[in-house]
C-alpha cells in the first residue's frame, strides 16, 4: 500500500492534493451498495488514513457521520458504518474522535434503524473496534481516561447482551438472526 511504502522504503510524503483526491474517491467508493466495493474501500481508507493529519481524519469521521445522519432508517451508510471501525484503530491519539466513533456507532444498532444498518453497526463494533478498545486503555493505566474507556467498553458489552437476545421480526422472518450472528462472533473477543 502507499501507506507502508511511504514508512518503510522512506518515500517522500505524497503530496496532500493526491492524498485529498484519493481520500475523495474512496469516500465514493464506500458509499456504494455492494459489499466488494465497500470491503475493499473500507481496507484501502484505512491503509490511508496514517498518511493524513490527525485534522484531516477528525474532518473525515465528522464527514461520515453527517452522511449517515442524513440517511437515517434507509439502507445507505453501511459502508461509512464499516469504514468507522476500520480506521478506529488508527485513531488511537485521538480518543475523543474514538468515543464520538463508539457513541456513534452503538446509536445505529438500535431497533428503529433498517437491519442492513443495524447489521454493519453490529460487526463494525465487533471486528473494528472490540479488539482495539483494550490497547488505548493500557496505556493509559491509572487515569480518569482508563475508567472512562473502561466505562465505554462495559457499555459495549452490555449492548452485545442485548444483541444476543434480539428476535426482531418482519416480512422477511427472523431478521433478529443476523444480529446475533455477528453479536456471537463477538463473544470471543468480549470475554
Amino acid at each position: 500500500s502507499l501507506s507502508r511504502s511511504t514508512t518503510i522504503t522512506g518515500l517522500a510524503q505524497p503530496s496532500e492534493s493526491l492524498l485529498n483526491r484519493t481520500l475523495h474517491i474512496l469516500s465514493l467508493c464506500v458509499s456504494r451498495s455492494d459489499d466488494i466495493s465497500i470491503d475493499a474501500s473500507s481496507t484501502a481508507l484505512a491503509q490511508l488514513f496514517p498518511l493524513l493529519s490527525p485534522s484531516k481524519q477528525e474532518e473525515t469521521v465528522r464527514t461520515w457521520f453527517s452522511h449517515l445522519r442524513d440517511s437515517w432508517r434507509m439502507p445507505t451508510g453501511r459502508g461509512q458504518i464499516l469504514a468507522l471501525g476500520t480506521v478506529f484503530k488508527q485513531l488511537a491519539a485521538q480518543s475523543d474522535v474514538q468515543e464520538n466513533i463508539i457513541t456513534e456507532i452503538l446509536h445505529y444498532t438500535g431497533k428503529e434503524e433498517v437491519i442492513e444498518k443495524r447489521v454493519a453497526a453490529v460487526k463494525c463494533l465487533a471486528t473494528g473496534i472490540l479488539p482495539y478498545m483494550g490497547n488505548t486503555s493500557c496505556s493509559l493505566a491509572g487515569t480518569k481516561k482508563a475508567n472512562k474507556i473502561l466505562a465505554t467498553t462495559n457499555t459495549v458489552a452490555s449492548n452485545f447482551v442485548d444483541f444476543l437476545n434480539d428476535y426482531t421480526t418482519d416480512r422477511r422472518g427472523d431478521i433478529g438472526s443476523l444480529i446475533r450472528v455477528e453479536a456471537i462472533q463477538a463473544v470471543g473477543i468480549l470475554l
